[in-house]
C-alpha cells in the first residue's frame, strides 16, 4: 500500500499469464515486451532502496485499522479530531461513529483519535492556539472491559497514567481512595466501629445490670438511703410512740428508729396481707412478756377450772366427811364457804381474759406501725420502681439491638479484613486503587472525578505538567450480545460524564434494535453521531486502486495549529434561521442543542446548501416518522431543478421549508434538497 508507480498506464496482459501486469518500480529499468514472447514478472522482486531493505509489493490487502482514508471521509473525520482537541468544545464530549459490518468503524475510529493527538502534539508549541496541549488517548475493546466497564476503563486509564503522568495518577488515585471505599479504609472504619458499639454495648449492659440492682434494692434504698421518703418521715415522727412497743418487746438497740426499719423490712419482704396477719400472730408470742402473759393467762384458766369444779361437784368432800374429827371440820369448812370458791372461779377467769387483752392489746400495739410503715414503703416502692422497670427495659431493648449490631459489624469486619488481605494490612496507610470489594464501580467513578478535578484546577496547574483532556475511544460494541453491548456503553458514558472527558464510540445501531428503549438511551448517551454509510464518498475507484498498490492516497492535512475549521462564527442569517427551526428540531432544548451544534460540523459538507442542511438537520433531529417519510416521497421527484415542496409532511415542515426558502433568497430545488439530505443522514443517529 505504500509503494507508488511511476505512472498510470496499464500494461498489456500477457498470453497464459491470468494476472495483471504491474509497471516496474521506481528506478527500476522498463524492459520492452512482445506479444510474440511473453515474459512474466521476475519473481525475485524489485530492487533494493538505497539502504539495502528491499521494498516488498503488497499482492493481498488485509482489513487493515491504520493508514489514510481512501473513500473521502477525511475531511469530516478531521473536524471531528478538531471537536476532540478543541479548547472551546465543552466536555463531556460523547462522538458515535455509526455503520454497518465492515463499513470502516475502528479505521474511523483510529483516524479521529489519532487526529485529535496529532493536534494535540502540535499546539505544545502554540500554547495559544485553539487547542488543548495535552490529551490522552485511551483505546479500548468491548470483549475487554467484562461485567465492570467503568472499572477496567478505570485500571488501563490508570496504567496509562502511571507511565505518561505519575504524580496525576497517584493524586487521583489517592483522592479516590479518600472519596470511595477503600477496603483497608473500610476494614478499618468498620474495625473501628465494632469496638465503639462493643464499647456501648458493655456500657448499656452495666447499666441494665445497675438498674437491676438498684431495684433488686429498692426496699433497702427507700428505707436506709432516702431521706424525706413516706416511710423515713413518719417513723421520725412518730418515733414517741413507736419506741414503748419496741422497748416492751425486747428491742433496745440506741436506734429505735432502725429496729423499725428493720422489722418494717422484714414484713415488707415476707409478702402481702396473709404476711400481715402471720406478722401480728407471731407478735402474741415471739417477742419479750408476751410468753409471761400467755403463763398467767394459762394459769388463771387451771385455777378457775378447779375452783369451778369443787363448787359443782360435792363429791369431792367425801374423803374428807369420811375421815377423822379434824378433816370433817375441814370439809364442814369447804361446804360453808362454797360461795368464796365460785368468786375466786370467777376472779381466776378474769385474770386470764386480762392477759388475753393484754396480750393482744400490745401486739396490736407492736403490730400497727408495721403495718402502717408497710403500706408506706410500698407506697415509696412503687413510685420508684415503674421508673426502674423503665429504664431496665430500655437497656434490655439496647443491649439486645447493639447485640445485633456487634454480631453484623464482626462479620462485616471480617469479611472487610479479608477482602483488604488480613489484619496487618488494614494498618497500611497508602491507598490501594480499585482493590477487590464491592464498591470497585464506586472507587471508578471516584478516580475519575478525581482526574476531572485536576484537570479543573487550572491556577494549581505546574506549566506542561498534567492532561487537558482524557480521551477514551471504545470499539467493537456491536460484537458483544445486544443488552451487554448497550449495558457497556451506558456504563462507561455515565461514569465519564465529566467535562474532563471525552467518549468515541464505534458501533453499529442495528445490532442494539432488539433492546427495549435502546434509540432512546443512544440518543441521550450520542451527543454527536457521524454515519459512516451515509458519508458522500467519490465512489469505490479510488479505494480499488489504494488496495490494488496503483494509488497511495495522502492522509488529509490536519487544521493548522493556530486554527480551527470549528471556529467560523455563526452568522445572523444562520442564527435567525437555526432558531426559526428550532421548533422543528425541539421542542426539548436538547434538540436545539443538538441542531445548533451538528450544524456547525455539518454546513462545510455542503457550503452552497446551507438552508437546506439546516432544515434536513432539524427535520432529522425533531421530525417525526410521518414527516420525514412524506419529506422522502417528496425527493423522488425526477426533476432536479424543481423547487422542493412536501404538501404532506404537515405544518411544521413547511414552516421550516419557507424559513430555509427565505433565508437562501430563493427556493431550495430537489437537488439540493437530496444534498442536504445526504448530509443531514451522516451527522445524524
Amino acid at each position: 500500500m505504500s509503494g507508488e508507480p511511476t505512472d498510470d498506464r496499464k500494461e498489456p496482459i500477457a498470453p497464459g499469464f491470468d494476472g495483471p501486469v504491474y509497471p516496474p518500480a521506481r528506478g527500476a529499468a522498463k524492459t520492452p515486451r512482445t506479444t510474440a514472447n511473453p515474459t512474466p514478472p521476475s519473481p525475485a522482486g524489485p530492487p533494493a532502496t538505497a539502504i539495502g531493505a528491499p521494498q516488498v509489493r503488497p499482492i493481498f490487502i488485509s482489513d487493515v485499522v491504520a493508514g489514510p482514508d481512501a473513500l473521502g471521509r477525511a475531511a469530516p473525520l478531521s473536524r471531528l479530531s478538531e471537536l476532540l482537541a478543541h479548547r472551546g468544545a465543552q466536555g463531556p464530549l460523547s462522538i458515535a461513529l455509526l455503520g454497518g459490518p465492515g463499513s470502516g468503524k475502528t479505521h474511523a475510529l483510529a483516524d479521529v483519535v489519532e487526529g485529535a493527538g496529532l493536534l494535540a502534539t502540535a499546539a505544545l508549541s502554540a500554547p495559544g492556539g485553539p487547542f488543548l496541549p495535552r490529551i490522552v488517548v485511551l483505546r479500548l475493546e468491548a470483549a475487554e472491559l467484562g461485567d465492570e466497564p467503568e472499572v477496567v476503563v478505570a485500571e488501563r486509564l490508570h496504567a496509562r497514567l502511571s507511565r505518561e503522568y505519575p504524580h496525576v495518577a497517584q493524586v487521583a488515585a489517592e483522592e479516590a481512595a479518600h472519596a470511595s471505599a477503600d477496603p483497608r479504609q473500610t476494614a478499618r472504619a468498620l474495625a473501628d466501629s465494632l469496638d465503639v458499639t462493643r464499647k456501648r454495648l458493655v456500657a448499656e449492659r452495666e447499666a441494665r445490670d445497675e438498674a437491676m440492682t438498684r431495684r433488686a434494692r429498692l426496699t433497702e434504698t427507700v428505707l436506709y438511703q432516702t431521706p424525706g421518703s413516706r416511710i423515713d418521715s413518719y417513723a421520725r415522727n412518730n418515733r414517741a410512740r413507736i419506741e414503748p412497743p419496741l422497748r416492751g418487746f425486747g428491742f433496745t438497740s440506741a436506734d429505735s428508729t432502725a429496729d423499725y426499719k428493720g422489722l418494717v423490712h422484714d414484713l415488707v419482704e415476707s409478702g402481702g396481707p396473709a404476711s400481715r396477719a402471720l406478722a401480728l400472730l407471731r407478735s402474741l408470742w415471739a417477742y419479750k412478756g408476751q410468753k409471761k402473759l400467755i403463763f398467767f393467762a394459762i394459769l388463771l384458766l387451771c385455777v378457775s377450772w378447779g375452783l369451778s369444779l369443787l363448787t359443782q361437784d360435792r363429791s369431792v368432800f367425801a374423803p374428807l366427811e369420811s375421815g377423822g374429827e379434824s378433816l370433817r371440820s375441814v370439809a364442814a369448812w369447804f361446804a360453808t364457804h362454797l360461795s368464796w370458791f365460785a368468786a375466786g372461779s370467777r376472779l381466776a377467769e378474769f385474770g386470764a381474759l386480762l392477759c388475753l387483752l393484754l396480750l393482744v392489746w400490745r401486739a396490736w400495739r407492736f403490730v400497727q406501725p408495721l403495718w402502717r410503715g408497710a403500706s408506706l414503703l410500698e407506697f415509696d416502692i412503687a413510685a420508684r420502681k415503674g421508673d426502674l422497670e423503665r429504664q431496665i427495659a430500655h437497656h434490655t431493648q439496647r443491649v439486645d439491638v447493639l447485640a445485633r449490631e456487634a454480631n453484623a459489624l464482626g462479620e462485616r469486619a471480617a469479611e472487610a479484613e479479608r477482602r483488604a488481605g488480613g489484619p496487618d494490612s488494614i494498618h497500611q496507610l497508602a491507598p490501594d486503587f480499585l482493590r477487590a470489594g464491592p464498591s470497585r464501580a464506586a472507587q471508578a467513578r471516584a478516580y475519575f472525578a478525581a482526574l476531572d478535578a485536576i484537570v479543573a484546577a487550572d491556577g494549581a496547574r505546574p506549566a506542561g505538567a498534567l492532561p487537558s483532556r482524557f480521551v477514551i475511544a471504545l470499539d467493537s460494541l456491536d460484537r458483544a450480545a445486544p443488552a451487554k453491548g448497550l449495558a457497556i456503553l451506558t456504563a462507561v458514558s455515565s461514569a465519564l460524564a465529566r467535562p474532563a472527558f471525552a467518549l468515541v464510540s464505534a458501533f453499529d445501531p442495528h445490532h442494539f434494535d432488539g433492546v427495549e428503549n435502546a434509540g432512546v438511551a443512544l440518543a441521550r448517551i450520542v451527543q454527536t453521531p457521524f454515519t459512516l454509510s451515509a458519508a458522500d464518498t467519490p465512489g469505490w475507484t479510488a479505494l480499488v486502486e489504494h488496495l490494488a498498490g496503483r494509488a497511495a492516497p495522502a492522509r488529509a492535512a490536519r487544521a493548522p495549529q493556530n486554527a480551527s475549521t470549528l471556529d467560523m462564527p455563526l452568522t445572523e442569517p444562520e442564527t435567525k434561521l437555526l432558531a426559526a427551526l428550532a421548533q422543528l428540531a425541539g421542542p426539548t432544548p436538547r434538540g436545539i442543542n443538538r441542531l445548533v451544534n451538528l450544524y456547525r460540523l455539518a454546513r462545510r459538507d455542503a457550503p452552497d446548501d446551507l438552508a437546506a442542511v439546516c432544515c434536513m438537520l432539524a427535520l432529522r433531529i425533531g421530525g417525526t416518522e410521518a414527516e420525514k417519510q412524506a419529506v422522502a416521497r417528496a425527493m423522488s421527484s425526477p426533476d432536479s431543478f424543481a423547487p422542493f415542496a412536501a404538501p404532506d409532511a404537515g405544518p411544521r415542515v413547511a414552516a421550516g421549508l419557507a424559513a430555509a426558502t427565505a433565508a437562501q433568497g430563493g427556493p431550495i430545488n430537489n437537488a439540493s434538497a437530496r444534498r442536504a439530505s445526504a448530509v443531514a443522514r451522516m451527522w445524524t443517529m
